[in-house]
């Protein structure tokens, strides 16, 4: 019994790291983001490899990878192409202001086709 829980509880720690990088980039601490970003992506790999091993699957665990997956690589890139933008217009922090905060909202279309690639797989 918990054996299948191993790989679930990997998936959640990539889920966790995709929240600490939303919240380092924007909170302006982005130099946290390279460890967060690099932990997700070795716990994506490792919950796949770990169930495998064990033998285990489930509907939870394949459906909590693709939520985890969406932050970690949907909503982060998205996060950090806004940042970047946001910074290169005067780094202004009120929304919908002026057209500048427009355009840092073009960040986000990464995030959007990140989440139609992973609801199409």
């Amino acid at each position: 019994m918990i054996r299948s829980r191993i790989p679930n509880t990997i998936t959640l720690l990539n889920l966790f790291c995709g929240c600490l990088a939303l919240i380092s980039i924007f909170t302006g601490q982005i130099e946290w983001l390279p460890l967060f970003v690099t932990v997700s992506l070795i716990t994506d790999y490792i919950d796949g490899l770990v169930a495998r091993l064990l033998k285990v699957s489930s509907d939870l665990g394949r459906e909590l990878d693709s939520l985890a997956d969406m932050i970690s690589f949907g909503a982060v890139p998205g996060a950090m192409f806004y940042y970047m933008i946001n910074q290169t217009y005067g780094n202004k922090q009120v929304l919908f202001t002026d057209s500048s905060t427009y355009i840092s909202l073009i960040g986000f279309v990464i995030t959007i086709f990140s989440c139609l690639r992973l609801a199409k797989f």
